[in-house]
């Protein structure tokens, strides 16, 4: 018994095998398309999440750093125990791995903006705080003006701005602040310029 070949009709020659490669190239390009979507939002969220977490590392160590007198005693030497060779600067290492992962600096150091003294009479003595600025008027008689009704302390405006630098990335946030401290008036003869 002798087969014979089928014979196809000329126009179905292959065709169904190019529409099947053209779908599965669609496909593909789709599927591509997609991931590279998917991988730019993974990206941008991440870069969201670093620049939020280098912000709220700034403002931490800026709220340390105001809490501290060493700001005001020595700002070029805010904190005890600093990062990279500096007492200005703080590392933090956020994954755990046990490499400093961001890293902040006040840069410039903080200071003094102005300051005033606080007058005896602006102060209430039911207050511990204030009861400890408390001076008793001097009277050196003959002295022309050598009475004053200041007390030991004086409000002072510093200014303290820390960068922030995500150390994989490179980005850097900076946060500034003017933040109001009352300092002994022995400081403001040091550090700050007093208002007139």
């Amino acid at each position: 018994m002798k087969i014979s070949p089928v014979l196809l009709p000329r126009g179905q020659r292959g065709s169904t095998l190019i529409v099947g490669l053209i779908m599965l190239i669609l496909t593909s390009i789709s599927l591509v398309s997609v991931y590279n979507m998917t991988q730019t939002s993974v990206n941008i969220v991440s870069n969201l999440q670093n620049q939020n977490t280098a912000i709220d590392l700034a403002n931490s160590t800026l709220e340390e750093a105001i809490s501290n007198t060493r700001m005001v005693n020595a700002p070029s030497a805010v904190f005890l125990v600093g990062c990279d060779n500096s007492l200005n600067t703080r590392c933090y290492d956020i994954d755990g791995d046990g490499a400093n992962d961001v890293s902040v600096e006040l840069t410039p150091e903080p200071f003094c903006v102005q300051s005033q003294i606080i007058q005896n009479n602006q102060l209430d003595l039911a207050d511990p705080v204030d009861a400890s600025c408390v001076i008793s008027t001097r009277t050196d008689y003959g002295v022309v003006g050598s009475a004053n009704q200041n007390s030991l302390c004086a409000n002072s405006m510093w200014q303290v701005t820390a960068v922030a630098t995500d150390e994989v990335s490179n980005a850097r946030q900076t946060v500034r602040g003017n933040y109001g401290v009352r300092v002994a008036t022995d400081a403001v003869d040091t550090s700050c310029p007093t208002a007139p």
